[in-house]
């Protein structure tokens, strides 16, 4: 996903991707790195929907959550296999990247 960001009046093209737990769970900064059993979030931005509820097993791949980030709209998916035990935000809340949104 590519993105057009401007910071202090310099603008830079990025591309964004989804990374493994692993890598992020190490390098979140504020202490919002999510635990093996945490989905964090990829991207800082809202909450549009949460897709999913407590005790829904959900498969790898499938949409848990839409964030907005710079206006656009993505789909926050599973990394796996599981049953969500716990959803830590809700429509409308900021978030940062590597916070946990829900736990498996």
């Amino acid at each position: 996903m590519r993105f057009r960001v401007t910071v202090e009046g310099k603008t830079y093209d990025v591309e964004v991707e989804p990374i493994d737990d692993a890598s992020v769970a190490g390098g979140a900064a504020g202490g919002n790195a999510a635990t093996p059993h945490e989905l964090p979030c990829p991207i800082a931005g809202a909450v549009l929907e949460v897709l999913v509820k407590v005790g829904d097993d959900v498969t790898q791949g499938q949409p848990l959550m839409v964030i907005e980030a710079l206006k656009v709209e993505s789909n926050v998916t599973s990394p796996q296999d599981g049953k969500v035990s716990a959803i830590l935000v809700e429509p409308g809340q900021r978030v940062t990247s590597g916070q946990p949104l829900l736990r498996f």
